[in-house]
């Protein structure tokens, strides 16, 4: 089995973990601060129910110790009775006791005021402890706020660049509603970065990943506009009047889709944590945000462009037999 072990500010990887390795291990300490045993000495260790003193029953550990441990504890204990013995686990004492008499066979006993489930969760401890185990460095590999910064100016450039070429699509499939568009977009940008400086939101990769993805959802909405608007001029609508008509039913599927986005959002938000918070809010503000300037600020401008002359259908999407049936 291998596991990942983060130490920062240690360049001598093995040394570390060595000591980790030297401190997960099960130890036995006379009062002096001698170690005594280790937990490799350590072949068993049972929670049991013994008698005490006054012929009650009382719960115990049970401590076997292999041949060497055997030996050791042997001579141990056969100079030290009376005198205290303890055991650590990660440097810190789990039990002390007091040597009662001579341990020949390896087979110790610890007493004390334990309750059942103290006495199983001391068992457990020391059988931990007991399990040999090392630790060998595969590999090092030092990760520094440079990466950090790498990765967030590229998910930025990812962005720009996507944003580009939006723009340029919008234009060259929808004319001047696509031109409406863009400026609309970037209104919506700029809005949406005004909130979140407002509502002092950190903005993580998570975060800007939300914000792309609310500038996808705000794309879609003029496409389904946009494409209705198309559908008005080819039934030989005015574009003033297909433009208001076009607002008009696209208007419940636009709704309908961003409202089951802010839902989404809202469960990720409540249910999430850290990062996956940060990309709820931002998703979350910026549908509400798009569907503010895709219904309002596009159609606005929309308007302006035709009261400027500017109402021929082909401008607007539309096909040029259209207008040639029209005229």
């Amino acid at each position: 089995n291998r596991i990942r072990v983060d130490i920062p500010g240690v360049e001598d990887a093995q040394a570390a973990i060595d000591s980790i390795g030297a401190a997960a291990m099960l130890k036995f300490f006379d009062q002096e601060g001698n170690e005594i045993l280790t937990g490799k000495n350590v072949e068993k260790a049972t929670p049991v129910v013994v008698p005490n003193n006054l012929g009650a029953q009382e719960p115990a550990v049970s401590i076997k110790m292999d041949a060497e441990g055997t030996k050791i504890f042997s001579e141990f204990t056969k100079n030290n009775i009376g005198k205290p013995i303890f055991i650590k686990l990660d440097d810190q004492v789990i039990s002390q006791a007091s040597i009662s008499d001579h341990i020949s066979n390896g087979e110790g006993m610890i007493s004390g005021s334990f309750t059942t489930d103290e006495a199983k969760q001391l068992a457990e401890r020391i059988e931990a402890g007991s399990l040999p185990f090392a630790l060998n460095a595969i590999s090092s590999r030092g990760v520094g706020a440079k990466l950090g910064m790498d990765a967030l100016d590229t998910s930025i450039k990812a962005g720009v660049i996507g944003f580009i070429f939006i723009l340029i699509f919008m234009v060259a499939l929808y004319r001047f509603s696509g031109m409406a568009s863009d400026i609309a977009l970037v209104i919506y940008v700029a809005l949406l970065l005004i909130v979140l400086s407002l509502t002092s939101a950190t903005l993580t990769l998570p975060g800007i990943a939300g914000i792309i993805l609310s500038i996808g959802m705000a794309v879609d909405a003029n496409v389904i506009i946009f494409t209705r608007i198309k559908e008005e001029l080819a039934v030989g609508r005015s574009v003033r009047s297909a433009i208001d008509a076009g607002f008009n039913k696209a208007f419940s599927a636009i709704l309908d889709g961003n409202v089951t986005t802010l839902i989404a959002a809202g469960v990720l938000y409540t249910l999430g944590s850290g990062v996956i918070k940060s990309f709820a809010t931002t998703l979350a503000i910026g549908i509400v945000v798009s569907m503010f300037t895709a219904l309002v600020v596009t159609r606005i401008l929309l308007k302006l462009l035709v009261g400027m002359g500017i109402d021929k259908p082909v401008l607007y999407g539309a096909k040029k037999h259209t207008e040639e049936g029209r005229a």
